[in-house]
């Protein structure tokens, strides 16, 4: 894990001290701070990294897991790896746009490949290794893809990305299926307050709703979030909340509410609430919606205006009850751990089983 790109991007809690028995973590640190991950940005590879990188995947491992590497070692990082099997989850669309979910100069979703200037407007370098064959080639070390929804595998491979990709969604702590639904409509949106996540679109909803909503989450939008609630009695800003309290608020609501503007992967918020009994109403945009139509366990809109009558129909608890239970039933279904393990560790015997074929 880089320490330096946790830094950057706004990390300030101290390494906790080991604890025995867990698994070994190699927190990378550069003597040149920030430009470390700025360099591998601009590169697509770890420059200041790569020693203690090789280092750390010289060891004779069975088993090489990518994960989040855009500012560890960029696609070049690929390439480092022992003649291990090797594996890369799509956490995100990184590899396909620089914004990493589609969200185009911070006000819209992509409507077309303008990257150097989305680059631009959006604040980040521009990278010019995108324009060439940096991603295609490092890739050719990957043995197998994973990919957390059908949607991005499908949109990977639409971009021409053809190694071997399968789909094994997250999987999720387990938690308690509430018993019944609240009697109070509460509505809560908890994410990160940026255009791309659309909680404005849930404050703009509540103004005719006999329903409270709440607010939960950090970033960038929270002052104009603050103007926009300003004398409605039935919105409440939250502020960032600990993982118990959030967890909390979710059990309390009638219903999850994400109304992304952007292309998500497969966001965990949507299937710990369906695993808790708590609808989601989500926008019809990537992952989000498979996660609705796979479980069956929430309500899909389009545009904004459509999700004042989507939330009235909530005001019904059976049908909230209903909702719930289907998508308590998938998540415990397919999104626990062990679902999870068996469809993961299957994948690696197989690939471990041809290595070992003469």
């Amino acid at each position: 894990a880089c320490h330096d790109a946790y830094a950057v991007c706004g990390g300030t809690a101290p390494p906790g001290e080991p604890v025995p028995g867990d698994p070994e973590i190699v927190r990378l640190a550069s003597p040149f701070g920030p430009l470390s991950p700025l360099a591998t940005q601009q590169t697509g590879h770890p420059v200041f990294k790569r020693r203690a990188l090789e280092e750390v995947l010289a060891r004779r491992f069975d088993v090489v897991h990518f994960h989040n590497i855009s500012l560890v070692g960029g696609p070049g990082v690929l390439a480092l790896g022992p003649p291990a099997v090797t594996l890369y989850t799509l956490h995100e669309h990184w590899l396909l746009c620089p914004m990493h979910v589609f969200w185009k100069e911070k006000r819209k979703l992509c409507d077309g490949k303008t990257c150097f200037t989305c680059q631009i407007r959006s604040g980040r370098p521009p990278q010019l290794w995108r324009y060439g064959s940096l991603v295609r080639r490092s890739l050719r070390n990957v043995d197998l893809m994973i990919s957390p929804s059908r949607f991005t595998l499908e949109l990977h491979r639409a971009e021409g990305i053809d190694r071997p990709m399968r789909v094994i969604p997250n999987f999720i702590p387990d938690a308690p299926t509430r018993s019944s639904v609240p009697e109070r409509p509460i509505f809560l949106y908890a994410g990160r307050l940026e255009a791309s996540k659309g909680p404005d679109a849930l404050i703009a909803a509540a103004r005719g709703l006999d329903a409270e909503v709440r607010i939960a989450g950090g970033g960038p939008m929270a002052p104009l979030l603050a103007e926009m609630v300003r004398g409605a009695e039935n919105v409440r800003i939250l502020g960032l909340l600990t993982p118990e309290r959030a967890g909390e608020e979710v059990a309390a609501a009638r219903a999850l509410v994400l109304p992304s503007r952007c292309l998500e992967v497969s966001p965990l918020a949507a299937a710990e609430a369906m695993l808790r009994g708590v609808p989601v109403v989500a926008r019809r945009r990537g992952g989000l919606e498979e996660l609705v139509e796979t479980s069956g366990g929430g309500l899909l809109f389009e545009e904004d205006s459509e999700l004042p009558g989507l939330l009235s129909r909530l005001a019904d608890a059976g049908l909230a009850a209903e909702l719930g239970a289907r998508g308590a039933e998938t998540a415990r279904r397919l999104w626990l751990e062990e679902a999870h393990l068996d469809a993961y560790l299957g994948q690696v015997e197989t690939l471990l089983a041809a290595r070992r074929v003469p």
